[in-house]
Order: C-alpha cells, then sequence, then structure tokens
C-alpha cells in the first residue's frame, strides 16, 4: 500500500509539472526559498532486501545531481542564516537549505565530498547522546537487531513478546509493530527497552552508535568542510509526550554538550520527528524562550517573509529516494503549487 501510494504521489507531480500548473502558480506559492531535510547519504548498493528505513537515504550520485540542478536553475544554496537573511529582504532571489538530521558518519564519508565540490554549505543537526555514544537511533538498531535475526524477543517487566523473523515479511510485519510499541514510550522508557533489546540480541548500542553516527572529531571536521552544527536534542525525544522540564533538558543539554565539544556557538535546532502530533505550541515557545536563532519542525512548506517572525516553526521539504527517478518530482514540491494543496490552501505555514 505504501509503494502505491509512493507511486500515486509521484504520478500527480508530474501531472502538475507537465500540465504546466506548477511553473504557472510558481510565482505566487513558492515563496522566497525552503529549507530540504535529508538524514543519510549513502552508495545504493548498501540497502539489502530488508531496508525499512530506506526512504531516510539518498545517495551522493542524486545529492551531486540536485545540487548540480539548483546551480542551473538559478537557484542559490545557502546557509541557515543566510536563509533567514534573505526572507523578509527586497530580494527575490530563490533558494534552497540543506538540512540533515541525527548526525550519521555517513554525512562524512559520503555527503560532505559532493557539498565541499560544488562549494555548498549545510547543516547537520546533531543528537548529542548518539556523539557520546550512551544513546542510538532506534529505528535503524531495531532495523539491525531484526535483520540478523530468525526471532526477536521483546520484553518489558510484565512480559515477553517473541516475533518470528525468519522470512522478509516477518521481518517487516516485526519491525512495524515493534516501531508502533517504541512511538508510545516516553523517552526515558524508549533508552530503556533499547537497551534491554540490544542486550538481549548481542548488539550492544555504544557499538553501533560508534559504528553509525559522528563522533565529536567527525562533527569538527563537518564544520571544517563547511557545515555549521545544529541541536537535534539530548536523545531524539518526542518533545510533546515530555514535560516542560524534560523538553528543556533536551534542548539545553543537548546545546551545553556540543558547544563544549565542539567549541563554537550552536545555534540552530530541528525538532525530533517534528509533526503537528509531535511538537506544538509549548514546544515552539520553549525553543523561543532558549535563544535558539531558528527551529525546524517536519511540516511541509515554503518560506515566505512572514516566517521571519516565526522562526521557530520553520516548515521543510523532504527529499527521498523515490524523487530520484526524475529531476522533476523536487522540482514541482518546491513550485510551491503541492505544499499548498497539502496544506489545505496554506501558503505559509507558520505553527
Amino acid at each position: 500500500m505504501a509503494g502505491l501510494k509512493s507511486q500515486l504521489f509521484r504520478s500527480g507531480l508530474s501531472a502538475l509539472w507537465y500540465s504546466g500548473a506548477a511553473r504557472a502558480f510558481e510565482p505566487l506559492m513558492a515563496g522566497r526559498g525552503a529549507i530540504l531535510m535529508l538524514h543519510r547519504i549513502q552508495p545504493a548498493a548498501m540497502h539489502g532486501p530488508f531496508a525499512p528505513n530506506a526512504q531516510l537515504s539518498i545517495t551522493p550520485e542524486y545529492l551531486d545531481a540536485l545540487l548540480a540542478g539548483f546551480g542551473r536553475a538559478g537557484i542559490d544554496s545557502v546557509s541557515l542564516d543566510e536563509a533567514m537573511r534573505r526572507i523578509d529582504a527586497p530580494s527575490r532571489a530563490r533558494f534552497v537549505c540543506f538540512t540533515f538530521d541525527d548526525g550519521y558518519r555517513d554525512n562524512v564519508e559520503h555527503a560532505l565530498p559532493v557539498f565541499q565540490r560544488h562549494g555548498v554549505p549545510f547543516t547537520v543537526y546533531a543528537t548529542s547522546s548518539f556523539v557520546d555514544r550512551s544513546f542510538a537511533p532506534w529505528w535503524y538498531l531495531l532495523e539491525a537487531i531484526i535483520a540478523h535475526s530468525t526471532c526477536v524477543r521483546w520484553k518489558t517487566p510484565s512480559e515477553e513478546i517473541r516475533y518470528d523473523t525468519a522470512e522478509l515479511d516477518a521481518k517487516y510485519a516485526a519491525y512495524s509493530a515493534l516501531s508502533d510499541a517504541f512511538f508510545k514510550l516516553p523517552v526515558a522508557a524508549v533508552r530503556e527497552q533499547l537497551q534491554r533489546l540490544a542486550e538481549d540480541h548481542g548488539s550492544p548500542v555504544r557499538e553501533f552508535a560508534e559504528r553509525e553516527m559522528c563522533s565529536l572529531s567527525e562533527l569538527q571536521a563537518l564544520r571544517a568542510g563547511g557545515a555549521e552544527i545544529g541541536c537535534h536534542t539530548v536523545s531524539h525525544a518526542l518533545l510533546m509526550r515530555e514535560s516542560a522540564a524534560v523538553v528543556r533538558e533536551e534542548l539545553v543539554g543537548a546545546r551545553t554538550a556540543l558547544e563544549a565539544g565542539l567549541g563554537c556557538a550552536v545555534k540552530h535546532l530541528a525538532y525530533p520527528y517534528g509533526k503537528r502530533d509531535h511538537v506544538g505550541p509549548r514546544e515552539l515557545a520553549i525553543a523561543k524562550e532558549l535563544g535558539f536563532s531558528t527551529a525546524t519542525t517536519t511540516r511541509k512548506g515554503a518560506l515566505f517573509a512572514i516566517h521571519a517572525a516565526h522562526r521557530h516553526a520553520l516548515p521543510r521539504v523532504e527529499v527521498t529516494p523515490a524523487f530520484a527517478g526524475s529531476p522533476h518530482y523536487l522540482q514541482t514540491i518546491l513550485s510551491g503549487l503541492p505544499l499548498v494543496l497539502w496544506n489545505r490552501g496554506r501558503r505559509a505555514v507558520i505553527d
């Protein structure tokens, strides 16, 4: 069903592009620019048949094509600070910002060389507990455990559930059930449950984080290569589920740790998950109160002049491997019309 929805979405983008509707509405709906959201840059060969998180990764070749294509189209690729200077400036030159969530090691290995070739800045939002190896992205560690197991045990203080993961379909079913279970837990319980799951299946959290996530020295290498390091909380917490005190701890703790380790200011924030049922007015107000220059969500939208007054609720446009088949998919989205349709007629997403 997910594949069918993706195919229908791409067909709709093609219809908007080839009919001329996207380009006709672009002057009205494209806004000043857009913040692009990415996660991983990995060679295609790294994905096996079981890859429930494959949508979070694009290839270095596709990234290179995007940067070259924006250059040919006269769309500037700029930093977040420059984007904020431009959104309420008289200039109508369009721009994009590249941002990466979580802080994966492939951002150094595969993304940085591409950005350096094009001379383009980008931002990596790092999760501080991934950097210090006390935690790891549960969605990828869960994938790794299921991929290498024929049976996965989910233990809680009151029960143990066993999932058959011998066959590919069973692996996907187990991943769906267990990821839903993780999403229902507060962040402290997520950390405890992941630790238990990892120990039971011989996949230590620290070893996984060391293999997959950037260290402080690698974040420094990103900075030296032209990237800005932003904050993505301590534990990748679903903030709306936590108390206000925990939200502040997640934001302040991550910024403090990153600034101490990197020796520079950390000005920009990305809310984990970032949809309306993940982050709300309380979280937006706390981010503003704590003095972050910007804070990005995962709500789909372009940037307009009004966002100068709403810098802690910035929308983004996700870049997925589904767009790699044709350059017009992302171009159509950035024309603004699909984003306005998605937001039920609203041009600017500010909440």
